[in-house]
């Protein structure tokens, strides 16, 4: 029964943890999906903030056509005073160039003075060096410059007045960004509001120009190991100029309507740049998740040719490394943590099952010693009331045979005592709270004593007595009666299981062992011994050797427990050493007292 009840369990188990593994896998699934839509929505968020910003300064910065270059001037320096005065972020604008196409295809650049609001000569540094190229050769312009960066705004011609074809601007507003601002203070705040948790950047991201890891626009959030090796969660392009139906209005104060030149080409159309050319291929990379960002619709503002490619690349990685990592993760967790609960489901069940097992081993134990003790008390007892009867009645009146009764009385009123004896011992022991008066005692009146009082039975029984105790023994501290009542059980135990031998032997002596210097006191027999099986139980309550059932050797099953702990009570130990046939040795060792000054060995 026990056996089919723990297989059913472990069954309900089994399909318990398959059950919690379908239902982890499930719950795994649906937050990785939910996840990487969080984390998609919140990289397309980044992408429009920064896009919006780039859009606003490039319609804050488209001119009206002007007449001559004063009117051009002017017109900057209002539009840059109105941009630092109303802009959600000014500082990402770090200055104004002005590109002029002369004859001959040679170009001039000049540098609007903020102070002075004058256009100053200017010079062309290493960043301008790649608009440089495409204005000395002519070359499509694109409207926006990743590697400047800035923004490209083409300054319109006045309309002919003869109605003849529009010609391609002659002057371009090169609208210069601040990357230092980028890097550490639009992007960080950027991040930290699409990306952001608890005061901490709860992904790693990382904006660079183009794929070349050495153009690194922007890092932040926690370290990831190998992203080069490791594809990015999200990647997005940014840095372009898009729809954004919230950017209606022009600064001066135009409704911001989209003029025939500024609508979107119609869809059989290539699209051109703001000089009516072909655009270049995009420098940048497309989104690396093969979907299309988006277009808004509506009044907002348009670029001239229509929205710009993304430049540069936003890619977004979980700090696991990746999602599928995070959610491998997660999942192994949450499966470790459910298979220890059923573990410990399983164990509890096991353990109850065993529990419920020693309770019945230990009830079928306390009935048989019930049973034993019973026995054992009615014959004293009944030769106790045959010879008590004997002697009443009359019937022996032989002083030689009334001596022959009493001592018979005296010898079964002892049993009696040692019976009862032990079992008070036995009872004050599983109380746990025995109490022991220590005193220095002297080991051999100790070993005199015992075997004084059963010299009677022993003669009776025809025992041969073998007692060697060395001499000078120091004492040991303990209790007199506790120390007697254990050495008496071991020799009554002696005369149970060596009766073929009919002979004991009694030893004595000091001992070095782990624990230092002890007193060891064995006791040995020479009968059928103990078998291996029976070595791990015989100091249990209640337990008694196969032998000695078979043999049905009277006994409680208590004497040998009760030793055990009255030793280790007094700081000692037990052992016994036996050979199956031939007879057993316990060995009582204990601590001597440290006031003898008698502590080598002999």
């Amino acid at each position: 029964m026990p056996v089919a009840t723990i297989a059913g369990l472990l069954a309900v188990l089994a399909l318990l943890a398959a059950l919690q593994n379908r239902w982890i896998s499930r719950l795994s699934d649906a937050e990785r999906e939910r996840l990487e839509a969080s984390l998609a929505a919140a990289a397309a968020q980044f992408c429009d903030d920064f896009d919006r910003e780039l859009t606003r300064a490039y319609q804050a910065f488209r001119l009206e056509p002007a007449a001559n270059g004063d009117e051009l001037t002017t017109q900057l320096s209002t539009r840059l005073a109105r941009w630092r005065a109303t802009a959600p972020a000014p500082a990402i604008v770090k200055e104004l160039l002005v590109v002029t196409r002369l004859g001959g295809g040679a170009v001039a650049l000049s540098r609007l003075d903020e102070a002075t609001g004058r256009l100053l000569p200017g010079d062309w540094d290493g960043s301008l060096i790649s608009l440089q190229r495409i204005f000395t050769a002519r070359a499509p312009v694109p409207l926006v410059d990743e590697l400047t960066p800035g923004l490209v705004v083409p300054v319109r011609e006045q309309q002919p007045r003869d109605g003849g074809e529009r010609r391609p601007p002659r002057d371009h507003v090169i609208v210069r960004l601040d990357i230092d601002y980028i890097r550490t203070t639009l992007m960080p705040r950027l991040a930290a509001t699409r990306f952001g948790g608890e005061g901490r950047l709860g992904y790693s991201v990382v904006v660079k120009a183009g794929d070349g890891p050495e153009r690194i626009i922007f890092t932040g959030g926690p370290p990831i190991k190998d992203t080069a090796r490791q594809a990015a969660d999200i990647a997005r392009p940014l840095f372009s100029l898009r729809v954004f139906p919230d950017i209606a209005s022009t600064p001066d104060g135009g409704d911001g309507r989209q003029r025939a030149s500024a609508r979107p080409p119609a869809p059989d159309q290539p699209r051109r740049t703001a000089d009516g050319q072909r655009p270049p291929p995009p420098r940048g990379p497309e989104d690396r998740t093969g979907s299309q960002r988006r277009q808004g619709t509506g009044g907002g503002f348009m670029p001239p040719g229509g929205a710009e490619a993304g430049r540069w690349v936003l890619e977004v990685r979980h700090p696991a490394g990746s999602l599928e990592a995070a959610v491998t993760g997660a999942r192994r967790r949450n499966l470790a943590i459910s298979l220890a609960i059923v573990a410990l489901l399983g164990s509890v069940g096991v353990l109850m099952v065993v529990s419920t097992r020693r309770a019945q081993r230990l009830a079928t134990q306390q009935m048989n010693f019930v049973a034993s003790v019973s026995h054992e008390l009615r014959t004293p007892l009944t030769a106790m009331r045959s010879a008590g009867q004997n002697l009443a009645d009359g019937i022996v009146d032989d002083p030689e045979r009334v001596r022959s009764y009493g001592a018979l009385i005296e010898q079964e009123g002892r049993r009696l005592t040692d019976m009862v004896s032990r079992v008070l011992a036995f009872a004050e022991i599983q109380s746990g709270q025995p109490t022991y008066r220590r005193q220095p005692v002297a080991v051999q009146p100790l070993i005199d004593s015992v075997l004084a009082d059963g010299r009677w039975i022993l003669e009776q029984r025809q025992f041969q007595v073998e007692a060697h105790v060395a001499d000078d023994l120091p004492e040991v501290q303990g209790d007199p009666a506790a120390l007697r009542q254990v050495l008496a059980n071991l020799v009554d135990n002696a005369m149970k299981y060596g009766a073929p031998a009919r002979w004991i032997g009694v030893r004595a002596n000091l001992v070095v062992g782990p624990r230092g210097t002890e007193m060891a006191i064995a006791v040995s027999d020479r009968g059928f011994g103990i078998r291996k099986a029976d070595l791990s139980k015989i100091f249990d309550p209640f337990s008694r050797g196969t032998d000695a059932k078979v043999a049905a050797t009277p006994g409680s099953g208590l004497g040998l427990a009760v030793v055990r702990s009255i030793v280790e009570a007094h700081g000692g130990r037990i052992t016994v050493d036996t050979v199956p046939g031939r007879g057993s040795t316990f060995t009582v060792y204990l601590p001597v007292a440290r006031d003898t000054g008698k502590d080598g060995p002999s």
